[in-house]
């Protein structure tokens, strides 16, 4: 047994932001540990093999699915987390959408102005011209071309040299994620990390690690104490630990209300080659979330996640990938709502898994947005576009007056469609109290002092754009109350043998 002062486990977005939010806990020599389930990422481990890199680097080998299996949930399992994986995008939260989850003590102002700053002090800047692919040219012609107004994103990059493979590890360095900038800043300091090493239990102040192979730390279960110990391993992971620990006997809503904001890949075919898979992927986004609820991206999809998302078998699908260097990829992205029955629970062998099911608000913005992905391909050029709710799903250029009819939301069916999603939310929200939530507006676990949660679980519902500002926003704030908190609570600790 081990004695440390804050235990973190997780080292993505939230966990990543707790940890580098600590560092001067770690200068004033308290003990702070970082538990990565996954292993670390070096630019020499990066390279374009899907499947080596799915199953070094993502949950479930990148193939973990919600419960009834319609939709894959790709979620990263390295240090850094999904933002090691990521494009970089910085998108950050509105405060009124924060006012709106109506939790006590959270000001949406403050999750906004916090946001914001990290985005300065990243250094996010809009992508210069050449380092994007021509994917991103053709989506911006083609939305201004249907009536859209597309909107260049800022970019947490720095040196991208358009290696196009941001998902599977970029191989230049280039993505700023926690891995990137906080964590090093945390282990300069002194604080500890150690990866390969998965948090299996949770009891009062301590926490069971199961370690597979870290450097000076042995293979086998650890158990760690520590008077504060802070949960942000992801919506679905915490959530589990949770669940594993007992915590839904006092905590009625712990795993209710997740929301995934489910996606489709529409994919759309040139008369020529096009750059897709060389250059960054993703500079620009059709916003329409208030309008019609969903957004509109350029995406890079590698070969293995294309076949993936095509609706269909046999010749047609097999024609589709024979043209791979001539596809251009959109995602449509739908804002899904925190729903009960929507929830994290424990499978027969006690894993977290996700149950999920669309609702019919969620499907009418999946086919919106098809139509709208259909349209801007047209316009950009494409000769036939591959859409999922379509039938058949291939539509030509003669097809474009009846876009409305053949993209219908009756073939929006789980199974039938290819679906995905990536950093679930919610299943441990912030609320006024244990009968409505799990945490308060600092990350305190009703009823539980001594443990705290800052990650995507946290969320009450949607923040309605890219997710990772918003969860590093909330993080800021819970390792604010850490360190407040901390004098009392190491007080409070009970000796460790």
């Amino acid at each position: 047994m081990s004695a440390w002062d804050v235990i973190v486990i997780g080292s993505g977005a939230g966990g990543g932001t707790v940890a580098a939010a600590l560092a001067p806990l770690a200068e004033a020599g308290r003990r702070v540990l970082v538990v990565e389930r996954g292993p670390r990422l070096g630019v020499a481990h990066a390279r374009p093999d899907e499947l080596a890199s799915a199953d070094a680097f993502y949950a479930g080998a990148g193939a973990a699915f919600t419960e009834d299996g319609t939709i894959a949930l790709a979620t990263g399992q390295v240090l850094g987390g999904s933002t090691a994986l990521s494009t970089g995008v910085a998108v950050g939260p509105s405060g009124a959408v924060i006012d709106g989850w109506r939790v006590p003590g959270l000001p949406g102002a403050d999750i906004e102005a916090r946001a914001a700053a990290m985005v300065r002090d990243a250094g996010a800047a809009y992508p210069h011209d050449a380092t994007l692919n021509e994917n991103n040219r053709l989506f911006e012609e083609g939305a201004l071309r249907a009536g859209f107004s597309p909107e260049r994103m800022r970019l947490l990059v720095r040196g991208c040299r358009g290696a196009g493979v941001c998902h599977l590890g970029c191989p230049n360095d280039a993505v700023l994620g926690t891995h990137a900038l906080q964590l090093p800043r945390a282990a300069a300091a002194g604080v500890r990390i150690v990866t390969r090493a998965r948090a299996v239990a949770i009891a009062p102040q301590q926490v069971v690690v199961r370690v597979t192979a870290d450097e000076g730390w042995p293979a086998g279960d650890h158990v760690l104490t520590a008077p504060c110990i802070v949960l942000a391993a992801g919506a679905i992971e915490t959530t589990g630990l949770l669940l594993r620990g007992g915590f839904g006997g006092a905590l009625p809503r712990l795993g209710r209300g997740v929301t995934c904001h489910p996606a489709h890949v529409v994919v759309a075919e040139h008369p020529r080659a096009i750059t897709n898979a060389v250059g960054h992927p993703t500079a620009y986004r059709v916003d329409r979330t208030t309008e019609d609820g969903y957004v509109l991206e350029p995406c890079f999809s590698s070969p293995l996640v294309t076949a993936r998302n095509l609706t269909g078998f046999g010749p047609e699908h097999a024609q589709v990938l024979a043209a791979y260097p001539r596809l251009q990829m959109l995602r449509v992205t739908a804002r899904d709502r925190a729903a009960d029955g929507n929830r994290v629970v424990l499978d027969r062998d006690g894993e977290a898994i996700v149950r999920y099911r669309l609702a019919p608000s969620v499907r009418d913005a999946l086919v919106a947005g098809q139509r709208a992905a259909a349209r801007v391909a047209f316009g950009a050029g494409a000769v036939r576009v591959h859409v999922p709710a379509a039938d058949p799903p291939r539509l030509d250029r003669h097809d474009m007056d009846a876009l409305d009819r053949r993209i219908s939301a009756a073939l929006e069916l789980p199974g039938r469609v290819s679906l995905s999603a990536t950093q679930p939310l919610g299943g441990a929200a912030m609320s006024r109290g244990p009968r409505d939530g799990v945490t308060d507006a600092h990350g305190r676990v009703h009823g539980a002092p001594w443990l705290r949660i800052a990650d995507g679980s946290l969320c009450p519902d949607s923040p309605g754009v890219h997710p990772v500002l918003t969860i590093m926003a909330l993080a800021e704030r819970v390792a604010d109350a850490v360190r407040d908190d901390l004098p009392a609570l190491a007080g409070a600790a009970p000796a460790v043998a």
